[in-house]
């Protein structure tokens, strides 16, 4: 949207700290010509690569340069973190496991009321909004959404469980997998923990229900897919388990571009769900043979 209707862009993909230099001396060289930024807008954590810039630094430079920062928690999701402190705007997919069944598009978006601008973003709400939520939808969503914090636990362990179990083939040199992404894995964990809601007696927050296995080949990817007994498709955070062969299907028309920003060809992308964790181990080991046969 910005890049068609607005003024542009500038993409940090990778959230790292010498990116937010360089950012930082952006911000510097806009500043000393009397310019300045729309907003940032990123995400807790990024979609596939699950990773998490340091929100606190972007918060400070916010502070300082005078712009304000949108986060998308969708991933993270409410049970698990929380990026107020940090967000001007927090915005969520809603269709994601806060609904779980994945019956009811919708979406929100939240105002920080602490925010310096929250007047200012208020009242462009009040102008121009329109609530366009079908009412039934809008019953189903809620109803839905009674046993998120029992699907989230769920969605957390089995993850979790799938993740530590497929992680050791990245060390084993005959193995088809080069990477796994997942919030727990990245260099970027203590950022993502920072956002971590604290566990009560109702819920143990955790690192979410997404993560991408990297293949060494095409070949062994596409192998790996066609023989996962789980459904394909580009959603996440549905009670079912699917799987996405994300820039295949995301970027097909521009995967050199993805792959400048760390986005290989042969990355699935699996969204965990409500089934047993060990029969999903079972099915991505099963998997994982037919994609050893094309190595």
């Amino acid at each position: 949207m910005l890049e068609s209707y607005g003024p542009g862009y500038r993409f940090y993909s990778f959230g790292t700290d010498h990116q937010l230099d360089l950012f930082e001396a952006f911000l510097e060289q806009l500043d000393s010509e009397s310019g300045k930024i729309q907003a940032v807008w990123c995400e807790c954590p990024s979609n596939p690569l699950l990773r998490t810039a340091n929100l606190d630094r972007i918060r400070a430079l916010a502070n300082r340069y005078d712009f304000p920062v949108v986060v998308d928690d969708t991933i993270g999701s409410w049970a698990n973190v929380d990026v107020f402190d940090v967000a001007d705007i927090v915005i969520t997919s809603l269709t994601k496991s806060f609904n779980g069944y994945a019956d009811v598009l919708a979406g929100s978006m939240i105002l920080n009321p602490n925010s310096s601008y929250y007047t200012i973003f208020q009242k462009a709400f009040h102008a121009s909004y329109t609530n366009n939520l079908f009412l039934d939808d809008a019953i189903r969503l809620e109803q839905n959404s009674r046993d998120f914090l029992r699907r989230a636990a769920i969605l957390n362990e089995t993850a979790e469980f799938l993740v530590e179990n497929i992680r050791p083939l990245v060390l084993d040199a005959e193995s088809v997998v080069s990477a796994v992404y997942y919030p727990k894995l990245c260099w970027s964990k203590n950022n993502y923990d920072r956002r971590m809601r604290p566990a009560t007696d109702d819920f143990v927050p955790g690192y979410g229900y997404l993560f991408s296995i990297e293949f060494k080949s095409v070949s062994s990817a596409a192998a790996f897919l066609d023989n996962l007994d789980v459904y394909k498709g580009p959603s996440i955070g549905a009670n079912i388990t699917l799987a996405l062969p994300y820039v295949q299907m995301v970027l097909q028309k521009e995967k050199q571009w993805a792959s400048t920003h760390g986005l290989a060809e042969t990355i699935v992308r699996i969204s965990v769900g409500l089934e047993d964790k060990g029969g999903l181990l079972q099915k991505i080991m099963i998997a994982m043979q037919a994609a050893e046969q094309i190595m």
